[in-house]
């Protein structure tokens, strides 16, 4: 079987052409589909493959890629000479700072090669390994109706090895933390698409709120900061808040009964991907939504009173007596 492409298409010579990422594909990114690599040939006895759409950005590995290897480690049987894991390219060093913070028998037991796949090169495997997963009927999953993607979301027991994994415990009991709690806010790059273009008052206006609150008001930059730092800064944090994107995947590491406000897109497309993930540890997930169509690649502005109103009426409301 041969693996080529950007998102690591997978077809046989005997089969019509399919794409591994899964049955289906999120919706607006269908033009990221590229052709088959070149004429270069790479054969592999025994592979794992972690590779799918998107693969190498942070929220697709982290979030799905991880919880293929997590869940899927321990089901493979010994094989002599051990298995190739197959690992997306990535425009950072993160992919290997999340496989390097793992248990060292993790992967020493099951792995004897380690190969990131170039999309230019074509992968024949004589045999294949591939975790996935599917939607089960009777589940619902809030803001993500049936045949809107939800089955590409990662499962909950996966999401939930993977805090236990870092932060050396299931999140049950808050876990091991120093200092004063924070709320955290989520920025990303001043050139990149979804950040603010009024930043400076959007971080003015929650440290008012932080402050009012004893809270410390952490920026997180996940461009600056490692893996690492980011499951200390997530796992400290009573409050996340950000715009839809790659830095919120890191509500994975937060600690049961925290709150994240995800300031998110009017399209339905992207109304389930973060919800899903906060709900599988736990943590509650509230939308601030900006009604405006079309932001996914632009710099957007928000009216801050109003968007700091939004986060203040939450935690006053998950502090109540009775609440989740």
């Amino acid at each position: 079987m041969y693996i080529s492409g950007r998102d690591a298409t997978v077809y046989s010579l005997e089969m019509c052409q399919v794409y591994h990422s899964s049955s289906g594909c999120y919706t607006p990114y269908f033009r990221q589909f590229s052709p088959m690599g070149g004429e270069e040939e790479v054969v592999i006895k025994r592979g794992v493959s972690l590779l799918g759409f998107s693969a190498g950005q942070y929220y697709h590995f982290l979030l799905e890629g991880l919880s293929r290897l997590l869940l899927f480690v321990d089901e493979l049987p010994d094989a002599e000479g051990g298995y190739t894991l197959l690992l997306p390219q990535s425009e950072g060093s993160y992919i290997e700072e999340i496989l390097n913070l793992l248990p060292a028998s993790l992967l020493q037991n099951k792995f004897t090669k380690f190969v990131v796949h170039d999309p230019s090169v074509k992968l024949l495997v004589e045999e294949l390994w591939h975790a996935d997963w599917r939607f089960v009927e009777g589940e619902e999953i809030e803001g993500c109706r049936r045949g809107e993607g939800r089955e590409l979301l990662p499962p909950t027991e996966g999401l939930k090895r993977i805090r236990s994994v870092f932060t050396g415990n299931n999140g049950d009991n808050g876990g091991p933390h120093s200092g004063r709690e924070s709320l955290v806010l989520v920025l990303r790059p001043q050139d990149a698409t979804r950040s603010f273009v009024n930043e400076a008052a959007v971080v003015e206006g929650l440290e008012m709120l932080s402050s009012s609150l004893n809270l410390d008001l952490v920026l997180f930059r996940g461009e600056d900061s490692g893996v690492k730092a980011a499951v200390d800064v997530f796992h400290r944090a009573a409050i996340v808040v950000g715009v839809h994107g790659g830095g919120l995947a890191n509500v994975v590491f937060c600690r049961q009964g925290a709150l994240v406000i995800e300031i998110g897109m009017s399209e339905w497309e992207f109304r389930g991907m973060y919800g899903n993930s906060a709900r599988a540890v736990g943590v509650n997930h509230k939308r601030y939504s900006l009604e405006l169509p079309s932001l996914f690649e632009s710099r957007i502005a928000v009216d801050v009173e109003d968007m700091v109103g939004f986060v203040h009426r939450e935690i006053v409301l998950r502090a109540e007596p009775g609440s989740k």
